[in-house]
């Protein structure tokens, strides 16, 4: 299960999952700790070969080339040079099926069945091993659906529709190829919790802030967990009575938090905006006393006195929104070891640079050492303020908690 939020699954949720909550009274259960970074592809891929991210060199959906800031790359399964539990399966004689699992484009050879992941560009690129299994997926599942474009669109209808399609054509495919090819081990990985999250979780939690009463997709979340308990169901139905069964997810949900201004500081004159992060690695700007610049386009955002900051659990990082009068700069400091005199140094560097009135908004993570907070947090000219408050906002962000159980 993508995005498998415990807080859904084993709370808010649970009474209207009967199939998973027998699965749970006879299972060992409970919520996991995500990878660092909390991101399927790394996530998915961890899980399925025991490597850490850092062994397996894949951090993201897209990873960097070389060993600069510049050229990237989508992590794709040829990145993989570890074998995964379906490889070593395979050098035992067993047989494996696997739909979805994220970190399988391009299909690789092995011994069994595969229909990738989400990655796929389309189904007019092969998606199928063997090849031959592409028409047949096709026809079983009439026209089968990778992912769901434009999950964070406004277009609200469309998108849900699409993800209950996804999810049922997903389990539907599940029970034909468990009943019609050989299998020891069976893989199935639905996007549709995450999908939904994403695009749904601000009509359906009462504590979010853009949650409205009475809204017309305010059970749209619970319906849906709803039709895939009954997937699951039918799924287990064609198992055989044997089968040890394992769920799991990648990373979980939570709602994401920004710092807000308080009414007393904003002012009408002084409009917020969304700009592209600017990375500012401290180690670099020491050696080069170069930062690079934000790009100068602006995009107003919805709220007047508002700016995002992603929550990243037990990331040595520092995100930094800096707003003064006009322009806004948004810029991201990563700091690689806990030490003060850089931060003061890059302080000094990041006053000289902005010499214009501004708040600085910083969120500093719980693993953050207290040091390198006090170190940084002293205004860097009398005419910057710190601002404290942080409070719950739109969408949501990637959490590190998952949930598994066997």
């Amino acid at each position: 299960m993508d995005c498998g939020t415990p807080e859904l699954l084993f709370e808010r949720y649970a009474d209207d999952m009967p199939t998973l909550g027998r699965l749970r009274r006879q299972a060992l259960w409970g919520p996991l700790d995500s990878t660092a970074p909390p991101l399927s592809i790394p996530a998915w891929l961890s899980m399925l070969t025991g490597r850490t991210p850092g062994e397996l060199g894949v951090y993201g959906f897209r990873n960097r080339t070389d060993h600069g800031y510049g050229a990237l790359a989508f992590a794709t399964s040829r990145w993989v040079r570890v074998p995964r539990v379906w490889d070593l399966l395979g050098q035992a004689g067993r047989d494996s099926v696997l739909i979805g699992v994220p970190g399988t484009y391009p299909p690789s050879p092995l011994r069994g069945s595969m229909v990738s992941c989400f990655m796929t560009p389309s189904t007019d690129a092969q998606f199928t091993y063997p090849a031959d299994l592409r028409e047949e997926v096709q026809r079983v599942t009439g026209g089968y659906t990778i992912d769901v474009a434009g999950f964070r669109s406004e277009d609200k209808a469309r998108v849900a529709q699409q993800i209950f399609d996804m999810t049922e054509q997903r389990f539907a495919l599940a029970r034909h190829l468990a009943t019609t090819r050989p299998w020891d081990f069976l893989a199935v990985a639905d996007m549709g919790p995450d999908r939904l999250h994403h695009g749904f979780w601000g009509a359906c939690d009462p504590d979010h802030p853009r949650y409205r009463p009475g809204n017309a997709y305010e059970h749209v979340v619970r319906d849906y967990y709803r039709a895939l308990d009954r997937h699951l169901a039918s799924l287990l139905e064609v198992l055989p009575d044997d089968t040890t069964v394992a769920i799991a997810s990648d990373h979980g949900s939570v709602r994401r938090v920004i710092a807000r201004m308080p009414a007393s500081m904003a002012r009408p004159t002084m409009p917020m905006v969304n700009m592209p992060t600017v990375m500012m690695s401290v180690r670099s700007m020491l050696r080069a006393s170069l930062i690079r610049k934000p790009s100068p386009e602006l995009a107003p955002t919805s709220s007047a006195a508002t700016s995002a900051i992603q929550p990243k659990p037990k990331a040595t990082r520092m995100p930094v929104t800096i707003c003064g009068n006009a322009p806004l700069s948004t810029m991201r400091i990563s700091t690689w070891r806990s030490d003060a005199p850089r931060l003061r140094a890059a302080r000094t560097r990041l006053g000289s640079i902005l010499r214009t009135p501004m708040i600085v908004l910083i969120r500093i993570g719980k693993n953050m050492p207290r040091k390198m907070m006090n170190s940084f947090c002293s205004s860097p000219s009398p005419n910057h303020k710190m601002l404290s408050g942080i409070q719950a906002s739109g969408g949501i962000g990637r959490s590190s908690s998952t949930i598994g159980f066997i």
